[in-house]
């Protein structure tokens, strides 16, 4: 994937963000769009910033819920078949 523009890096950390297993990997994710910021913003426009801003907090809480309720599952599943 070619990540030399600011959308196309945006894209990609969104594919990293998606990729995320654990609460951890959220967290460098978030580290990584902070950084992404630092890079781009003088050349994407406040509207869009705030829009990927917005959308990135969006996915990033979306995706520590999922994470979460599959630890919630698993936990319960485990304790169900363990004892």
């Amino acid at each position: 994937m070619n990540r030399k523009g600011p959308y196309n890096q945006y894209a990609w950390i969104m594919t990293v963000l998606d990729s995320c297993e654990n609460p951890s990997q959220v967290e460098t994710t978030k580290k990584l769009f902070e950084l992404y910021l630092k890079k781009w913003g003088k050349d994407i426009s406040e509207v869009s910033k705030n829009t990927l801003t917005s959308n990135f907090n969006k996915e990033t809480k979306s995706k520590s819920y999922k994470l979460k309720k599959n630890k919630s599952f698993f936990s319960k599943f485990s304790q169900i078949f363990l004892f």
